[in-house]
């Protein structure tokens, strides 16, 4: 490997190898470092930003072929080939929409972001040890440590699986609960 900067799934792997040897080793993470950052993988949607914690992230790819299944939930777009794996496609901003989430939280007008009408350009896989869905996304950057304490600024009743807001540059990016996002993906399509 060359010197310069590493991919989004090569930092995922080099976490969860980080992990492993740690967990085979007994060894405890360094706990400054774990109470201060978390390592999030970030995706953007139109202009909004979205945070999911690394260890929920199998894969980025780029954008595969979908082939749609009919009487699916409109969040999900159909199942995509992925090394072999058949996976069930999710449209975040769809997904959001669907269960009410006010815009104005999730920094999407709804304005042509999303949506058939737009092209995505990768697929974010998520994972735990019994489901897996790629969502979509125009972005997706690498692994990046933010600090681990979320702005409580979103009040009143949120979906489980939006935790919260963290400053990241000039941006707020969304945090989103992986396996709580999962399981509202697939529970409401039977993906």
């Amino acid at each position: 490997m060359t010197g310069g900067p590493r991919s989004a799934n090569e930092e995922l792997a080099a976490l969860i190898a980080q992990r492993s040897q740690a967990r085979d080793s007994g060894a405890e993470p360094n706990a400054d470092q774990t109470r201060s950052t978390l390592p999030f993988l970030l995706l953007r949607l139109g202009t909004r930003w979205f945070g999911l914690r690394a260890e929920s992230v199998r894969e980025v790819v780029g954008h595969e072929v979908i082939t749609r299944i009919p009487g699916q939930p409109a969040h999900i777009r159909g199942l995509a080939m992925i090394h072999g794996r058949m996976v069930p496609v999710v449209a975040l901003d769809v997904l959001l929409r669907a269960h009410a989430v006010p815009f104005a939280e999730t920094g999407m007008d709804g304005a042509g972001q999303g949506g058939d009408d737009v092209p995505r350009s990768r697929m974010v896989v998520l994972t735990d040890e019994r489901l897996e869905i790629a969502i979509l996304a125009d972005d997706a950057r690498g692994v990046v440590h933010l600090r681990a304490v979320l702005d409580a600024e979103l009040d009143g009743e949120r979906l489980r699986f939006v935790q919260g807001e963290i400053p990241w540059n000039d941006h707020l990016v969304c945090v989103l609960d992986g396996s709580a996002l999962l399981t509202a993906a697939v529970a409401s399509g039977q993906a």
